[in-house]
């Protein structure tokens, strides 16, 4: 590209002289930077579907921001009839669009899927969450150390054996986070939103003690806790 550069007063050029100016590029974003951003972002969201997932964080904000973040990798599915529910091992279901990660950790946990809570292809089964066998075991009302220490398989029978008889004509509300059956409870309980919990926590406490300071916090699966520092003193929020 070209400008012209025009004589000064009391110059005898007639015509403008042209000089040539070389152009600024603007720096390109290239596409690998673009992927490489939305591959790590999806690998980071992978992690939390594992059993054994946790993290520590050092700022309310920051732990509000990851709260919403699982908030949005979670839904509730209602009006689930109960005595459709039944237990498969993980190796004879048929799941059909699931990641290797998410069976990977399955194996080594559960090792169970839930089927019958009206999901369509390709999910018709999810993979089910330690931390959800005990809602499991309330909805078919039993219970007991013994149901620890018997294989996956007798575990299985047992429990669909109990749905099949303890819950005719019940419904049950189910939590899938991440990927995973993270809760069975009763179709009465009120699902609470989290970080809107969590939110009103910390503005009632930093209204009510102004010069408090957030100690920390940490989240683990179904369960988060922190700590706020007040008046020279640890509290815990569980």
């Amino acid at each position: 590209m070209t400008y012209p550069v025009y004589p000064t007063h009391g110059s005898s050029a007639l015509a403008p002289v042209v000089t040539p100016v070389t152009p600024i590029e603007q720096p390109k974003q290239e596409s690998s930077e673009i992927f490489d951003a939305e591959w790590v972002e999806e690998e980071e969201a992978k992690k939390y579907s594992l059993d054994n997932a946790s993290k520590n964080f050092g700022d309310a904000s920051e732990m509000l921001e990851f709260l919403e973040e699982r908030e949005e990798n979670a839904d509730w599915i209602v009006d689930v009839e109960t005595q459709a529910l039944e237990l498969r091992l993980l190796e004879d279901s048929a799941i059909y669009d699931i990641s290797s990660e998410l069976t990977t950790d399955t194996t080594k946990n559960t090792g169970l899927v839930l089927q019958g809570l009206g999901l369509e292809v390709p999910l018709p089964q999810t993979p089910l969450r330690t931390c959800a066998l005990p809602t499991l075991q309330d909805r078919a009302q039993i219970a007991g150390k013994a149901l620890t220490k018997v294989g996956t398989s007798v575990y299985r029978d047992i429990l669909n054996n109990c749905l099949d008889v303890a819950s005719k004509k019940s419904k049950c509300k189910v939590r899938i986070a991440d990927g995973k059956v993270s809760a069975v409870l009763s179709s009465s309980y009120v699902p609470l939103s989290i970080p809107e919990i969590f939110d009103m926590a910390i503005n009632y406490i930093q209204t009510r003690f102004p010069r408090n300071t957030f100690a920390g916090g940490y989240w683990k699966s179904m369960s988060f806790n922190y700590a706020i520092f007040i008046r020279g003193k640890f509290f815990w929020f569980v």
